[in-house]
């Protein structure tokens, strides 16, 4: 287990070490994918296996899973908001302004970051701490990894409020790390979390954590405002305890739609 920790260790350092170069932050992720992707190459290379150990392969039965997941994860994220709108009293109107351009492009434009999280968190490390400690200890840990994450990704260290939020990103590992269980391709989880990235920032202009990015927020599909009251903080853990009811949903259906399937002879641990 050391040594798939020390691995984790460098697909973690390798977009920290690209977000330090003088490039915009399309240009950085991009780079981090390539050599993310580059070192699952080597390691299953050195194993004598390939990519396909993660379902990465263009055939009919993975590349299936690249719509789906988009459709999944655009109506989870349109689902957990309309439950917020409804608790929060949010108002969600359609922008007339909107930039249906930077719309289209969204998806492109958020696909480096999605295949970077995806790589280092249900890629190569995740696959070898599922055999060597259990599905779930292995999804335990790779889920606190994957707080702490976007921890770092957001500055959240000392504001109690934003790192609570982000708690809920575990459960984001468990639905994607599921929906990897169930497809047994990497395709599956890349498009889900594909699909409820675009929507929360480029159909509703919201971050993680539901926080308002102002560079998009003129630019999106629809327009997301709430009254500005103080809410207690009984009335925060209760719209924290909605996002992970929505998480838990989608997982636990997703486990039940989709059947279990065994692994391919080529990925199978000796």
């Amino acid at each position: 287990m050391l040594k798939i920790l020390v691995y984790f260790a460098i697909f973690f350092a390798i977009p920290v070490a690209t977000s330090f170069l003088p490039l915009d932050e399309f240009t950085r992720n991009s780079l981090a994918v390539l050599i993310l992707f580059l070192l699952t190459w080597l390691l299953y290379k050195k194993e004598g296996k390939t990519l396909a150990a993660l379902g990465l392969t263009l055939k009919a039965k993975t590349l299936r899973f690249l719509p789906l997941g988009l459709l999944v994860g655009i109506l989870f994220f349109c689902v957990l908001l309309f439950f917020q709108k409804i608790y929060n009293g949010l108002s969600i109107t359609l922008n007339p302004h909107a930039d249906y351009t930077l719309i289209a492009t969204g998806l492109l434009l958020a696909l480096p970051g999605v295949l970077m999280e995806e790589l280092i968190f249900r890629g190569y490390c995740l696959h070898k701490a599922v055999y060597q400690a259990g599905p779930v200890k292995a999804n335990l840990l790779f889920a606190f990894f994957f707080i702490v994450w976007h921890w770092l990704a957001f500055n959240a260290w000392g504001n109690v409020g934003l790192m609570l939020s982000l708690m809920t990103t575990g459960f984001g590992h468990i639905l994607f790390a599921a929906a990897l269980g169930r497809s047994k391709t990497l395709f599956f989880p890349i498009a889900i979390h594909l699909g409820n990235n675009w929507a929360s920032r480029y159909l509703f202009a919201l971050n993680m954590g539901g926080i308002v990015d102002p560079k998009k927020a003129s630019n999106s599909l629809f327009l997301t405002s709430a009254q500005p009251t103080q809410f207690s903080n009984m009335h925060v853990v209760g719209g924290y305890l909605i996002s992970i009811t929505c998480f838990i949903i989608c997982t636990a259906m997703i486990l039940l739609l989709f059947r279990k399937k065994a692994a391919p002879e080529h990925t199978r641990q000796s």
